[in-house]
């Protein structure tokens, strides 16, 4: 009996352990051609927090007591996409983990 409510007592408590964990997992997409956009940085401003995507897009950061605070995820090429971390999550849980980056329509002028 003692051993059917300590796994009672575990069952209750994994929701309020999966809560505080707050790892944001997802990949990068260009928005044209679907393509894994690497090596992207991906951060917090404001805090210490960052990382980048990897070669197929993918990229994972703890966001744990910040739910207040904005992702920031740039790469040249690309245009700056700035997103609060709550409605990140809810993003992410519509498009299925995916995000799509849009491509800068600036283009470089050759310097003489």
């Amino acid at each position: 009996m003692p051993r059917t409510r300590v796994l009672l007592l575990l069952l209750c408590l994994l929701p309020a352990t999966a809560a505080l964990a707050q790892r944001l997992e997802a990949r990068l997409l260009d928005s044209e051609d679907k393509q894994p956009v690497a090596y992207a940085n991906i951060g917090l401003p404001g805090t210490e927090l960052g990382t980048n995507s990897d070669e197929q897009g993918y990229f994972s950061i703890d966001v744990r007591g910040n739910a207040d605070k904005t992702v920031l995820i740039t790469l040249i090429g690309y245009e700056d996409y700035s997103i609060k971390v709550p409605a990140l999550e809810e993003v992410m849980k519509t498009a299925g983990q995916k995000l799509y980056l849009k491509k800068n329509a600036t283009e470089l002028t050759e310097v003489v």
